[in-house]
């Protein structure tokens, strides 16, 4: 996953981290090398990987969960990265998949490089690490679609979708706020305070106040504090909805957030 590099990690992101918890071996890989293909300052890189590492443990610290990190810059400028490289570039060429590498890349400028890493990555951890599964959002179909057509023996699996807060539903990628994608009040932060995030949550649109009692009751679950069930939740009416959704955000991820950071926030 990627990460923002300023001091804000989106809400969603804890979708990220709950999802690997009756996983054997769960890894999140933070690609801190690919911001580099987009020519981003060392300095804003450092930032941003610093705090998402600090947000990491502090969801472990919680959850009582500690997933695997790994950090892309690690191993991209190793040689056996480098061999995985040239054999996927060699097979993607042999397969004519060129054209379809490069539509997959929002960044157009740096495409098909951009792409192709984001495929060796998976191909590399697979072979160092033994994942069997990517795990990642909806959006990245297009870079499984051609790992499948090139026959990588690895399986995909899809996070719940996250949404911003605006009036109409806007799918949002979970560990990044864009500013062209939507305002900084439409993205709920660990970093808000629980008055501040119950704000935000007031009159939202029901489809992403339904999305974020789900994460919110799963986060319950795991605290053994209250929670719904997805019938439940299914049941509950705008004005209920909202209500629920504003109590078991701030009790299950905020405020917890905020108790096992400790200091001050926002």
């Amino acid at each position: 996953m990627g990460f923002g590099l300023e001091k804000l990690v989106p809400i969603d992101m804890v979708a990220l981290f709950l999802a690997g918890i009756n996983a054997k071996n769960y890894c999140l890989l933070l690609v801190d090398e690919f911001f580099r293909f987009n020519k981003i300052p060392d300095k804003h890189i450092k930032i941003g990987l610093e705090h998402t590492l600090q947000a990491l443990e502090t969801l472990s610290k919680i959850y009582g969960f500690l997933p695997r990190i790994i950090i892309s810059s690690d191993f991209m400028n190793t040689q056996d990265y480098k061999q995985v490289l040239q054999e996927l570039e060699e097979q993607i060429k042999k397969q004519r998949l060129s054209s379809r590498l490069q539509e997959t890349a929002e960044n157009k400028y740096n495409a098909t490089n951009y792409s192709l890493n984001e495929i060796a990555c998976v191909e590399f951890l697979k072979r160092k690490h033994n994942q069997q599964v990517k795990f990642g959002p909806s959006k990245e179909k297009s870079y499984d679609s051609i790992m499948q057509s090139l026959g990588l023996d690895i399986d995909f699996a899809y996070v719940i979708d996250a949404y911003s807060l605006s009036i109409r539903p806007t799918q949002v990628i979970h560990y990044i706020y864009r500013k062209e994608e939507v305002q900084r009040e439409q993205r709920l932060f660990l970093e808000d305070s629980p008055i501040k995030s119950r704000f935000k949550l007031s009159g939202i649109n029901e489809f992403t106040s339904r999305y974020l009692l789900t994460l919110a009751s799963f986060a319950g679950y795991r605290l053994n504090q209250t929670y719904l069930t997805e019938k439940q939740i299914s049941e509950l009416k705008q004005r209920e909805l909202e209500e629920a959704t504003k109590a078991l955000v701030t009790a299950n991820i905020i405020v917890p957030y905020r108790e096992a950071l400790g200091g001050f926030l926002r």
